[in-house]
């Protein structure tokens, strides 16, 4: 990286960082519910090592019957057990996630276009973006998976240019977004495939790390044999139309459809 890259990558950096930490606990106001569960959860893990139901560090956490993923959760217990537990603890971990995210994007952006100036862009985009911004100053597992999806791609990308030994720790990532937010599930495998397969030629060359990232592969994939609720079926059962919804307005549906039968049919 040249100095002046440098130079400038740290002033969007920074720049990230205030506007992801400036008044933390009081913009948004108050915390919401789900950052209140997450932080209670973090709490009782930092404390006794077991979330509200006294579960011992679970992979899938219980909260609300929503099955929240651990990855927000457990980083959180981290900066309680550091820093102590406030509104502003809370949301940290986010916001330190969105700051790092202004670097993945820089980092990935460089590498695929072989340009600094379109990495330096590509980060004052993430740096300044109010979406990036929102959902990095509250305890979004959204922001989360974000993160560890884009650096696993930049890492594996930087793993294939300059250090093979890398590319096993883009499937770390990789894995970890997974285990981040729900809707990671539907995506980061899919597109992992795709890359995956782009490149294959490439990642058979070295069979030591081609036998690393399957084993980190197997490695999430057993956790979620273990404990399927990862996968989010309860959140799913939370959003769906209920059976007595289905049952009121299908059935209005069908006298309609009756009606309109008729009405044509003579």
């Amino acid at each position: 990286m040249k100095k002046i890259s440098f130079f400038f990558l740290t002033l969007i950096t920074i720049l990230g960082g205030i506007l992801r930490f400036y008044k933390l606990d009081q913009i948004p106001p108050s915390l919401n519910w789900d950052e209140v569960a997450a932080g209670y959860n973090a709490w009782t893990i930092v404390n006794w090592g077991a979330d509200e139901y006294g579960t011992k560090f679970p992979l899938v956490f219980r909260s609300f019957g929503d099955d929240k993923h651990p990855v927000h959760i457990y980083l959180t217990a981290l900066v309680y057990k550091t820093f102590g537990i406030s509104d502003y603890n809370t949301r940290a971990s986010s916001a330190a996630v969105g700051v790092l995210s202004i670097l993945a994007i820089y980092f990935l952006a460089t590498i695929l276009f072989k340009n600094e100036i379109v990495g330096l862009f590509a980060a004052l985009f993430v740096s300044t973006s109010p979406y990036a911004i929102h959902y990095s100053r509250g305890l979004w597992e959204a922001n989360f998976a974000l993160f560890f999806f884009l650096a696993g791609i930049a890492i594996f990308y930087l793993g294939l240019t300059k250090a093979k030994w890398l590319v096993p720790f883009s499937f770390l990532f990789w894995g970890m977004s997974i285990f981040a937010y729900q809707s990671a599930e539907v995506v980061v495998p899919p597109l992992v495939f795709l890359i995956c397969f782009i490149h294959f030629k490439d990642l058979i060359k070295d069979k030591k790390i081609l036998i690393v990232s399957a084993l980190i592969v197997l490695l999430f994939a057993g956790l979620i044999i273990k404990d399927t609720r990862i996968l989010g079926f309860a959140r799913i059962n939370q959003t769906k139309f209920s059976e007595e919804m289905v049952n009121k307005y299908g059935g209005e549906a069908n006298i309609i459809l009756h009606n309109y039968k008729e009405y044509f049919t003579y």
